[in-house]
């Protein structure tokens, strides 16, 4: 943080008193030796291309040599931003900070910790809750009342100086958009090459001439009428064309986006889209599109003809107004999964003629397909994948689920059987495995403390502390991901001795929720909640779900498997086929009857 002047008297105050108010210096005797680390960050890729970062970490380095503690390692986010928790090093440190490795972080001021008040309180409690002792800005930072306020006004002045920056950034952009120049080097489109700013000329797109003729290609080909939109996916691939992200294989909806793409004629729009902000509450934002008057139309060099453009766009309109249908959801939505390639199943509706003796008839029939099967038109035969799961009617699948549900799942003895459980044996290797790790650690603590002892008494060289220490870490974390995999188990073993009391009241819970779906969305939301997936592999169907023990740290997974029995769908099918063509020569007997009957002379 820069010093800078303010309007307000407290900011001026405490600017000026920067030092006082963080906290005051402690000068470190050698005898109290301590090992320190450093954490150092920048936001943006040109500052890490400049190597802003070394000279943080310069003189966090200086700092720690000035308060005589044993620097033992550093942690860099390099082009991060402070606005965010989730950082690389900052994780790895938060991590280490609940073992013995360290006992001092230095930061060389409160925004490298991160942007926002409540993100600095965070990370300062977690490691104050450790008992790490806090530098910043070369003071230690104690835990009081007045250091609390400090750091909330200087985390205030960050989050207002970037949001002016970004304010004065988006304000240069719109006026060198309005100028028709290119406000970013983001701009990547099929067909062209994006050219960077220069002292003599600003920047520009250029036709990749390659790539253009792909292009009028797609254009001529859709616009003739004579190839649908699958068509020219499979005649990419099988000419080996890679996509704009050098992707072997095509689909639809790139076609679609080139098609409609406004650049291929001569026109960029830019300040299209905004970020929104969720109106759920939720801090996340959506990315929304601006009203027409807002964008700003830039000139680029036009590789198609308006004239063919428009036959393009009238023919996708036309194939829109033709093959759009109204999305229906229906009750396995998202969950179904193919048990052969992994991938999803969705719903569609399917259109098929029969013909039959009173003419030709036409019935709609609902069906899950795996997405692979369903997007395999779309491919060259030579490079796709094959998947010859079937496809299902979604009334047997959904009304198989509801019945292994009803079954199993609200059955706690049945329930209980498909849990997947462990012997007590194997729960003791896993408890004499933790003590074998604990005893590791504890080891690796030593020595540690004793190549710490050496380096301060100068008895080995820096590059082979260093290259020790790392080594050491990296023992560590192993240990570490094998203690933390070893406690979920135990912990799971251990709340097994319950696990039939816990069963019993999901499959109560679970069942008095059932009963209390009055609709199709109520009974969607059922099985979202309550299972994870439901598998289907060529009529056999496993539904996996898991019950939740000791909040959301350890669960008892389960999966309930069953087979559909075709039989009884064919017989089924067969009566139903059956009573419509009885139903079929009632109404024609009836018909008949009723001609006869008014072709008879009325008689007194």
């Amino acid at each position: 943080m820069q010093d800078a002047a303010f309007d307000s008297p407290v900011l001026s105050f405490l600017v000026a008193n920067r030092d006082s108010t963080l906290g005051r210096s402690h000068g470190i005797d050698s005898r109290h030796m301590q090992r320190a680390v450093l954490y150092a960050r920048v936001s943006s890729d040109k500052q890490r291309q400049e190597q802003t970062i070394e000279s943080q970490v310069a003189e966090l380095r200086r700092q720690i040599e000035a308060a005589g503690h044993v620097l033992v390692k550093e942690y860099i986010d390099d082009g991060y931003s402070g606005a965010y928790l989730d950082r690389a090093a900052l994780l790895d440190l938060l991590a280490a900070s609940k073992m013995d490795t360290f006992d001092a972080v230095y930061f060389l001021c409160p925004d490298r910790i991160a942007r926002a008040t409540i993100h600095q309180d965070i990370i300062i409690a977690e490691l104050v809750r450790h008992k790490k002792r806090i530098f910043i800005s070369g003071r230690e930072h104690e835990e009081t009342a007045e250091n609390r306020f400090t750091l909330q006004i200087f985390g205030a002045v960050s989050e207002f100086e970037r949001a002016k920056i970004t304010e004065r950034m988006m304000r240069g952009k719109l006026h060198r958009l309005r100028k028709g120049e290119f406000a970013s080097g983001g701009i990547r489109a099929f067909g062209y090459d994006y050219r960077r700013k220069t002292e003599t000329a600003p920047a520009s797109l250029a036709i990749n001439e390659p790539q253009a003729a792909v292009v009028r290609a797609m254009f001529e080909m859709y616009g003739s009428g004579n190839f649908g939109l699958c068509a020219i996916t499979r005649s990419l691939e099988q000419q080996r064309i890679p996509t704009c992200k050098a992707a072997r294989t095509w689909n639809v909806s790139n076609i679609t986006r080139t098609l409609k793409n406004s650049i291929y004629v001569g026109v960029k729009y830019a300040n299209r889209m905004t970020h929104v902000r969720d109106p759920s509450g939720n801090g996340k934002h959506t990315l929304v599109e601006r009203d027409r008057d807002q964008w700003i139309a830039l000139k680029v060099p036009a590789i198609v003809s308006q004239e063919l453009f428009d036959k393009a766009q009238e023919r996708l309109r036309l194939s829109a107004a033709r093959y759009k249908q109204p999305r229906v959801k229906y009750l396995l939505s998202g969950l179904l999964e193919c048990g052969e390639c992994g991938r999803a199943y969705c719903s569609m509706r399917l259109r098929n003629k029969v013909q039959r003796a009173s003419g030709v008839r036409v019935f709609h029939c609902a069906v899950y397909k795996c997405v692979t099967i369903l997007n395999a038109n779309q491919h060259d035969p030579a490079q796709r994948k094959r998947c010859r799961n079937s496809k299902v009617s979604t009334h047997i699948v959904e009304e198989k689920v509801l019945e292994m549900i009803r079954d199993v799942m609200f059955d706690p003895q049945k329930l209980g059987q498909c849990i997947d459980s462990r012997d007590v044996a194997e729960g003791r290797r896993e408890a004499q495995q933790l003590t074998r790790i604990a005893a590791s650690m504890n080891s690796l603590d030593d020595e540690r403390r004793g190549l710490i002892e050496r380096y301060v008494r100068k008895e080995i060289p820096p590059q082979d502390y260093t290259d020790a220490s790392r080594c050491l870490d990296t023992r560590l974390e192993r240990l570490t991901l094998a203690k933390t995999e070893l406690v979920k188990r135990v912990q799971a073993q251990g709340l097994r001795e319950d696990a039939e009391a816990r069963i019993r009241r999901f499959c109560a819970t679970a069942r008095a929720r059932f009963e209390g779906c009055a609709d199709v969305d109520a009974k969607r939301e059922f099985l979202n909640d309550q299972i994870e997936t439901v598998i289907f592999d060529r009529g056999r169907i496993t539904i996996v779900g898991s019950i939740p023990i000791q909040g959301n740290q350890a669960k008892l997974a389960f999966r309930i498997e069953g087979q559909i029995d075709r039989a009884s769908i064919r017989l089924y099918a067969s009566q139903r086929a059956n009573e419509a063509q009885r139903q079929a020569r009632l109404r024609m007997v009836s018909l008949q009857d009723r001609s006869t009957f008014a072709s008879e002379p009325a008689t007194c």
